[in-house]
């Protein structure tokens, strides 16, 4: 493995030429490629507001990056528990409509000046721009965001980068490997990654020499926690009756809907005194859903439609947003979407802060920060298939643990991990006086 001393990648006198030309054809492209990515609704909503985006000249202590919803959400965890003795003057960027709306909603202890706003493209010129605006102390990149012009022009500016919660994919490996001369001259000044196998990857490409571990900021997001809700504060007691034998399939992508079709039909002619719950991750599903449950011939109703308890036996399809959570605290067993098919999982913890161990699928990679260990200690049930998942589903109807255990070992294993706040608190703070 190649190492460099620690101020190699500040290089006041530019990169060679070739590495110039490299950038500026990275720049061309970004250019190029935007008539194109105007064409898709689902890019657009992005790049529009980050073209129109001007970053007013203010000297920041801070530049936060974060690409969207998630890394937003670890930005205001970090800010919340910024000390109130450090007076803070922050930018947080974003690349998408969600983002900005997670930092629109963050209101900044009284000690922060905090700004939200649209990151520029990538691109030379635009960088240039907002770093002589920005002037700041520290530039914070949180998990997987490595962008070739904000690194080499902050090398060349000499404004330390940090990359905070680092994690790569063995896909994201083999392309930056193609890369790295590039990237050991441009490097970030400290990378705190959250395993061990995450920082390799790192050293790998950057050299080994400031690449470091920490504790996942995720788990601190889970500080706090409120015990499960109970029934009587439950929006969705007028819904299901106290001892409904709940079954909740959660945030269900289009990829696995035929295989949980024959799981809920079987558990409707296995379980009739069950009630089933559908919650599609994305509502134009809904159409699809009615007509799977019809054909399947199975008692459906919506959940729009549904003024009283839910009779046993009936197949609810909720086209509401936002009551996940508190139908996970009234479920007997619970199926966590999105990992039937390769899509890499949605939020289990949801159902175990409601005192409920979930089953997923063998596809979470989202959420594979977490460890293993979750399934060693009961915390998770892992199925391979929809054969598994339907017995799974049927033991957690015969036997649902006690609510308030399953909360007690959820909380203790989140206290092992917790800390990461801390760690990344003390990696920016040693770059500002």
């Amino acid at each position: 493995m190649s190492h460099i001393s620690q101020d190699a990648h500040i290089q006041p006198a530019g990169l060679p030429a070739g590495y110039r030309a490299g950038l500026g054809l990275y720049s061309a492209l970004w250019y190029a490629a935007l008539p194109a990515a105007m064409l898709s609704k689902r890019l657009r909503s992005g790049l529009g507001p980050r073209l129109r985006s001007r970053l007013e000249p203010r000297e920041t202590d801070v530049w936060i990056q974060a690409a969207s919803a998630g890394e937003c959400t670890l930005t205001t965890t970090l800010l919340q528990a910024w000390p109130r003795e450090a007076p803070l003057t922050c930018l947080a960027t974003t690349n998408t409509p969600q983002g900005m709306g997670v930092l629109r909603t963050f209101s900044p202890p009284q000690h922060m000046l905090f700004t939200p706003g649209y990151a520029p493209l990538d691109t030379t010129a635009r960088v240039r721009r907002a770093l002589a605006a920005l002037r700041p102390r520290v530039v914070v990149l949180l998990e997987t965001e490595l962008w070739p012009n904000i690194l080499a022009a902050c090398a060349r500016q000499q404004v330390p980068v940090i990359l905070l919660n680092a994690r790569m994919t063995p896909k994201s490996l083999s392309w930056y490997s193609r890369f790295r001369d590039l990237a050991q001259r441009i490097r970030p000044r400290r990378i705190l990654a959250v395993d061990r196998e995450q920082a390799d990857r790192y050293a790998y490409i950057f050299g080994s020499l400031n690449v470091q571990t920490m504790r996942n900021i995720k788990f601190d997001r889970w500080a706090g926690m409120q015990e499960p809700l109970p029934y009587v504060h439950n929006p969705l007691s007028g819904v299901f009756k106290p001892q409904a034998r709940l079954v909740v399939y959660g945030s269900v992508r289009r990829e696995e809907e035929s295989s949980l079709t024959p799981v809920i039909a079987r558990m409707a002619e296995e379980h009739p005194k069950a009630v089933q719950a559908v919650f599609p991750r994305h509502m134009h599903r809904i159409p699809a859903w009615k007509k799977a449950l019809q054909e399947a011939g199975l008692s459906w109703q919506l959940r729009s439609q549904t003024l009283e308890a839910v009779p046993q036996g009936r197949v609810v399809l909720w086209d509401r947003m936002g009551e996940l959570e508190a139908a996970y605290a009234l479920a007997r067993a619970v199926f966590i979407g999105g990992s039937l098919a390769p899509l890499g999982g949605q939020n289990f913890l949801e159902s175990l802060g409601q005192g409920i161990v979930p089953c997923t699928g063998p596809w979470w990679s989202n959420f594979s920060w977490v460890g293993r260990e979750i399934l060693d200690q009961g915390l998770l049930t892992q199925v391979r298939g929809p054969e598994e998942l339907f017995q799974a589903l049927s033991r957690s109807l015969r036997t649902s643990p006690s609510r308030d255990k399953v909360f007690e070992r959820f909380t203790r294993y989140l206290d092992q991990r917790r800390g990461g706040v801390d760690d990344a608190l003390a990696a920016i703070r040693q770059y500002m006086p």
